[in-house]
């Protein structure tokens, strides 16, 4: 009896081993998983993947298939919901060839867009009669109001008549204007569908598919029943974001309104759908360790010249040629540099939508409000950051020598919690865009200069009075050469102003050549620096003219020859 009890109890233990090692078989599951979250960086981006699972319990191999080759695959994390249910085992990275698409796909793909051009033609017609209808409308309108035509004449129409037709022309005018916006916005949207449809059909018809796609497998251990997001993040190189920015000048309130855009591109191989984006300023590109100091040894004879780049890079430049990196370039001031008319209508300013800002200890995240999307198209896409505005204190400037032109501008402080990174500015002067300018990176309190484009309300002229070359005398050593100019500027504001000029004088660089201002004809000047450039400061009432005078002499020896650089004489 015991004997029996005894096989019974090890078969028992068998069939529940059995059971155990039959529950604890793994399940595969394909999921359909979206981009919730992008992080955008100046080169790169941090993308977060969800699957929505409902599960059982059991242990799983959850599959994320299709994704970029492009992903650095020591980026990968995994995080979940689901609290102490759900165990993460582990990830499994793989690459895997790409299936090419099937005939009837391309085929699919390329009715479909013959569709839509169809619709685009139809629109453009649509669009066509519309013009012509609303040529035709006008004409009868400037005949209505002109010239009378022969074929309404004959019916002698009474003022009640006319008055009727001109209410009828505006009325259809007004039907076909609508109608025109209407078809235009059409159009555009049309657009959009033909070329995202374009770049299907040709990443499936000519090839074009990355010759591998990754995927990813986590391992997870469910321990009761429960609705779980599983999240996967990685960083994918091919994305990038840059500032630009709207200054627009609100002259009856002396102040600047600043927009903070972002300008997101990317083509890493996915379209980013309804995701909440965020920008950063954080530069990993740098690297997060700072370079150390490599000794510096004192040898015999010259080694070729080590240049350091900025991020710790070294470039030797070799001996005899041209180092091929263009050294980086000073950052210039910000400010503008334009020739069209500045206008002061004021605009209505309207709310802007702006990005939750997070401050982290090396950088800032910009979370953007609204849902995004952004496809796989390198093309560049437009998201507010901010909205400040600043006190300015707009004042005149000129160099008539490099452009016959006054200009308007102003110093403006960044008194916002924001650092600006250095980027394009499109500058407005009210409603009018005065043109284009670009910033260097400007820290939070730190004063930068923005130029308002030019004022023909005020006029400036410079020309060279006179040049005369006195030869030495009998017993002198030197030559020289006189140098007069004659300024002018005139003031048609009904205010009075205040305007800087700016000139120069040329600076010896070695004693054999004496270079003076002559004080008895030069105005005044306001500043004299080293580098020969002088400035005067004047106040001008409404309808005022000023003329002043540079004079300045060059001496030197009178067997050399001169050349003055960068004076354009």
């Amino acid at each position: 009896m015991r004997k029996q009890m005894n096989l019974l109890f090890v078969f028992g233990l068998m069939i529940l081993m059995m059971l155990g090692a039959y529950a604890a078989e793994e399940k595969k599951i394909v999921v359909e998983s979206k981009i919730s979250a992008v992080t955008v960086y100046s080169d790169r981006a941090m993308v977060t993947r969800q699957a929505e699972l409902k599960l059982n319990p059991g242990i799983y191999n959850v599959v994320f298939q299709d994704l970029p080759v492009g992903i650095d695959d020591r980026t990968i994390r995994v995080s979940g919901t689901g609290g102490a249910a759900v165990k993460i085992l582990g990830v499994k990275i793989e690459n895997l060839p790409t299936e090419k698409p099937p005939e009837e796909r391309i085929r699919q793909l390329e009715s479909e867009l013959l569709g839509l051009k169809d619709q685009e033609r139809a629109l453009n017609d649509a669009l066509e009669v519309l013009r012509t209808e609303k040529e035709f409308l006008l004409s009868i309108k400037l005949g209505a109001t002109t010239e009378i035509p022969k074929e309404l004449t004959r019916q002698k129409p009474s003022v009640e008549d006319w008055k009727s037709l001109l209410v009828f022309l505006d009325d259809n005018l007004k039907k076909n204007l609508e109608s025109t916006r209407a078809r235009e916005i059409e159009r555009r949207e049309l657009d959009d569908k033909i070329q995202a449809k374009q770049r299907e059909y040709n990443l499936a018809a000519q090839g074009d598919r990355p010759k591998e796609r990754k995927i990813v497998t986590v391992s997870i251990d469910v321990s009761q029943p429960v609705d779980a997001n599983l999240n996967i993040s990685y960083v994918i190189y091919g994305a990038h974001w840059q500032p630009q920015y709207d200054a627009r000048v609100l002259t009856g309130e002396k102040k600047v309104e600043l927009i903070y855009y972002g300008i997101v591109g990317q083509n890493t191989g996915e379209d980013w759908t309804n995701i909440t984006l965020s920008l950063s300023t954080a530069q990993p590109a740098v690297g997060a360790r700072m370079p150390e100091l490599p000794p510096a040894y004192a040898v015999i004879g010259i080694p070729p010249p080590v240049f350091i780049h900025s991020e710790g890079e070294k470039i030797v430049a070799k001996r005899g040629r041209k180092d091929k990196r263009e050294m980086l370039k000073s950052e210039p001031k910000g400010g503008f540099y334009d020739e069209e008319e500045a206008a002061a209508e004021e605009p209505l300013v309207a709310q802007v939508s702006q990005a939750n800002i997070q401050h982290q200890l090396t950088s800032a995240v910009y979370k953007v409000e609204k849902k995004e999307t952004i496809p796989s198209d390198g093309a560049p896409h437009k998201t507010t950051i901010a909205q400040r505005f600043f006190e300015m204190a707009p004042e005149y400037v000129t160099t008539p020598k490099l452009a016959p032109y006054v200009y308007l501008k102003t110093d403006v402080v960044n008194k916002s919690e924001l650092t600006l990174l250095g980027g394009d500015i499109n500058v407005f002067l009210g409603m009018d865009f005065t043109g284009n300018a670009w910033t260097k990176t400007i820290a939070q309190n730190e004063k930068f200069e923005l130029f308002l484009g030019t004022d023909e309300n005020v006029k400036v002229e410079r020309k060279l009075e006179e040049k005369k070359e006195e030869a030495p005398g009998f017993l002198g050593s030197k030559q020289t050469v006189y140098y007069t100019y004659k300024f002018k500027l005139e003031n048609f504001q009904k205010e009075k102003i205040k305007i800087t000029v700016l000139d120069q004088v040329p600076v010896s660089q070695v004693p054999e050549i004496e270079v003076v201002i002559d004080e008895k004809v030069t105005a005044k000047l306001e500043e004299k620096s080293k580098d020969g450039k002088v400035k005067w400061v004047w106040e001008l009432a409404p309808g005022e003219k000023k003329e002043f005078f540079l004079k300045f002499w060059v001496s030197y020896p009178k067997d050399k020859e001169i050349f003055i650089q960068g004076m354009g004489f």
